[in-house]
């Protein structure tokens, strides 16, 4: 939503008892959250990078080769 243009503040007393109630100050905090459009798009890239990279013909050596030693180690024991 647009944070520019006209605001509406609204205050009621609510409390039990018919007292007076005043209100001596207050404040607004406004921070700014990322979009979640940005963060989709960050993590979509992330999975296309690894993709790419595991694809990739040296990834795939690399992990049969990783793959193997496990294989004959586990064997071993």
């Amino acid at each position: 939503m647009n944070p520019n243009g006209t605001w509406t503040l609204f205050f009621a007393d609510v409390s039990a008892g018919g007292g007076t109630s005043q209100v001596t100050g207050w404040s607004l905090d406004i921070t700014a959250v990322p979009e979640p459009v940005n963060v989709a798009l960050g993590v979509f890239g992330g999975l296309v990078v690894l993709t790419v990279l595991l694809r990739s013909r040296p990834m795939r050596e690399r992990l049969h080769r990783w793959n193997v030693a496990v294989n004959h180690w586990i064997d071993a024991v």
